[in-house]
């Protein structure tokens, strides 16, 4: 039996061609997908990185501000114990270069031991009041 006219087959054994590894039916393009999913999973893992990054140095930016004005505040303590707790509470304001305008209350409370009980609250734009609060023996 003779086949139709222009309707010659390859044989389904076609041998495979030199270089080439073996397929499976039907796996034509599938290495494009899997290139297209991992690059989907690299894209997912590196926003939740990026994500992670930026909450750490949000947290980081908070702890540098904390950082100064414990200073400033432990700084005006100092200062206020080595004049020997001053009778009026004091308040006044500066201006740092990182905080901008650091407003600054102190308040002494003397008791009749003589002891005096120092509070320093600082307090930056944008930020929580910081309190630092520390006690001492004044000469009566």
């Amino acid at each position: 039996m003779r086949p139709r006219r222009g309707r010659w087959r390859a044989a389904a054994s076609t041998p495979p061609r030199p270089g080439s590894a073996p397929r499976a039916p039907g796996a034509h393009g599938s290495t494009l997908v899997e290139a297209l999913a991992a690059l989907a999973l690299l894209a997912l893992a590196a926003s939740v990185v990026a994500a992670a990054a930026a909450a750490n140095l949000r947290a980081l930016s908070g702890a540098v501000v904390l950082e100064r004005l414990v200073a400033l505040a432990a700084r005006e303590l100092a200062l206020a114990q080595a004049r020997g707790a001053p009778v009026t509470s004091e308040d006044t304001t500066a201006l740092d270069p990182d905080l901008g305008v650091v407003a600054r209350h102190l308040e002494v409370a003397r008791d009749a031991d003589g002891v005096a009980a120092l509070a320093v609250r600082v307090t930056a734009p944008n930020t929580p009041p910081l309190d630092l609060r520390t006690r001492m023996q004044t000469a009566e």
